[in-house]
């Protein structure tokens, strides 16, 4: 029997837990026949399971497609007349989808599974985090071309596989995530001022003025040395008029940080724990918001993109101050009551 949070090889059939990471090697208990979340990941698993796109992957690992993109499109961005995530961000994101490549390979039972992990890459949470990640740099480099495609097509198909792995899977987070709650309460004025801050990346934050250019002209002159006329060039250092340039927030220095902490308070609107939640949650979320309204300051500039995220930032920081304002802990969803 192998662990499927490790990979380590047990030596008991029977063991109820990995000896070296005390993960439970016991099956979960099967779902309730009406609960909706598994009907979903059933459904789910059942086109899947259908599609003969799939049928040399390892697993049918949708994962490991989107991983292939994005190798693809790292691999696109080296050569000169292509754009990409720098080369800081494509090893560190060609070294985080090995490991979760690995992960996806010990889930088909291939025979990388005995490969060794940290343990706290083993973490079962390390690949819907990866494609997080994935997803804010396909949002980061969205615009018409090659590779911005391939890094958009990797991230619905990593966040997909992911959602339904992680969320919609029986023993996955799915309980925690609760989409109307998020449209519910102050926590709407979160989600509302967070998509308006996203919107306002693909504005103006900022503009260069014109300039002129040196050229030479071909002039019909009184030549004094000559003393007649007759046609020569001349310099002229403002032949030409070269326009300015605009630059939209994506383009801004920390962008990407920006973006994921947006990406974040998204995803803490919709988070709903189990149990009646503390304040402290809330904290994460105003200390996203202070990093937010902080990079707002000092890309400050009276332009539409600017303006527009001033008021998204300023919504954010209305609901979070409701909640942090309202008396006692929220009401604990009916999943949780019942």
């Amino acid at each position: 029997m192998t662990c499927p949070r490790c990979g380590h090889a047990s030596p008991a059939e029977g063991a109820t837990a990995c000896p070296a990471c005390g993960a439970s090697l016991a099956p979960p208990p099967p779902p309730p026949a009406d609960d909706p979340v598994s009907r979903v990941s059933a459904g789910v698993d059942r086109r899947l399971g259908e599609s003969e796109l799939l049928g040399r992957v390892p697993g049918r690992s949708v994962s490991l497609v989107g991983l292939g993109l994005m190798a693809a499109g790292i691999a696109l961005s080296m050569l000169p007349w292509f754009d990409g995530v720098g080369f800081f961000w494509s090893v560190l994101m060609l070294v985080g989808g090995a490991v979760v490549a690995v992960h996806e390979l010990r889930a088909a039972g291939h025979p990388l599974a005995g490969m060794p992990l940290p343990g706290r890459l083993s973490h079962p949470l390390v690949p819907p985090v990866f494609a997080g990640l994935v997803a804010v740099h396909a949002f980061h480099l969205l615009r018409v071309g090659i590779v911005p495609l391939l890094w958009l097509a990797a991230a619905v198909l990593l966040c997909y596989d992911q959602y339904r792995k992680a969320v919609l899977s029986p023993e996955g987070f799915g309980r925690h995530f609760d989409l109307p709650h998020a449209w519910r309460g102050h926590r709407r004025w979160v989600m509302l001022g967070a998509g308006i801050c996203l919107l306002s990346l693909f504005f103006t934050w900022g503009e260069s003025s014109g300039w002129l250019g040196g050229g030479y002209d071909y002039n019909y002159r009184y030549d004094s040395y000559s003393g007649g006329y007759g046609y020569r060039y001349e310099y002229n250092p403002a032949k030409y008029y070269y326009p300015g340039f605009e630059w939209s927030g994506r383009n801004q220095s920390f962008a990407l940080l920006a973006e994921a902490a947006l990406f974040g308070l998204l995803l803490w609107a919709a988070y709903r724990p189990m149990e009646a939640p503390s304040r402290r949650s809330a904290r994460l979320a105003v200390g996203l918001a202070a990093f937010l309204a902080l990079w707002w300051i000092t890309n400050l500039d009276g332009t539409f993109g600017v303006l527009a995220f001033f008021v998204g930032i300023s919504a954010v920081g209305y609901g979070l101050r409701k909640l942090l304002r309202a008396r006692g802990p929220e009401p604990a969803p009916a999943s949780a009551a019942g």
